[in-house]
């Protein structure tokens, strides 16, 4: 389940899912380079990272190829990892013809 809260006047989203999983194995998802690889990979083309290391102070860069055929990507830092509580980073849109503010996401399991 999937539920997505955007409040008017505001640049605050909240997303909250529900998985049907232990809240460790949930975190291990988004904090492992492998598993998050497959989940990627099921929905994006020639999805790849070029660098993952989910470690307080870490960084990643990842692209793949959009339904225009053109390749997009993210990058970012982890700046805080709370081992099976929280993963605090930055992540910033690649291949806009324009510079995008990169966004703080706060991913807290639950």
């Amino acid at each position: 389940m999937t539920e997505i809260i955007a409040e008017k006047n505001s640049q605050v989203i909240w997303v909250k899912r529900q998985f049907n999983a232990n809240k460790n194995l949930v975190f291990r998802l988004f904090s492992e380079k492998e598993l998050q690889l497959k989940w990627q990979s099921a929905f994006l083309q020639d999805f790849n990272f070029q660098e993952f290391n989910c470690t307080s102070g870490g960084s990643y860069k990842s692209t793949h190829i959009g339904p225009d055929g053109q390749t997009y990507g993210f990058k970012g830092v982890f700046h805080e990892i709370i081992l099976g509580e929280k993963i605090i980073k930055t992540s910033e849109f690649l291949g806009l013809p324009f510079k995008v503010s990169p966004t703080l996401e706060i991913l807290s399991f639950e």
